[in-house]
């Protein structure tokens, strides 16, 4: 959870930065600024947990394979209700971490961004 926040912090502080109205970046450069930050940040904490800085990506991922599963082509019922159960904590056993982490980090990487610009 920790590098997930860790990461998404740094990701929203860089936007929160680059487009801050008190660092003058020329528009053209904000982008590559923001995809540098972005790249940088998969590039170093991937192989940690792997690349979840993006919530709803997990959620997609999760639910897409979950759905396969229990409804899979040409057989209506692709495990048994016996096998759900176990089957649906198994999928959504280490989801808060990966849910939560961006989730705290996002909110505290604005907060430090807007914390530290100067005050005119």
């Amino acid at each position: 959870t920790f590098v997930e926040a860790f990461g998404t912090a740094f990701v929203v502080f860089i936007i929160f930065s680059v487009t801050s109205p008190f660092y003058p970046i020329p528009g053209p450069a904000v982008p590559p600024v923001v995809a540098l930050a972005m790249g940088v940040t998969l590039y170093l904490l991937s192989p940690l947990t792997g690349d979840h800085l993006n919530p709803a990506n997990e959620i997609g991922r999760r639910l897409a394979g979950m759905l396969w599963v229990i409804w899979r082509p040409g057989n209506r019922l692709g495990i048994s209700s016996s096998e759900l159960k176990p089957f649906l904590q198994m999928i959504w056993s280490d989801c808060r971490a990966y849910l939560l982490g961006p989730m705290i980090g996002g909110p505290l990487g604005a907060w430090f961004a807007e914390t530290i610009q100067p005050v005119y």
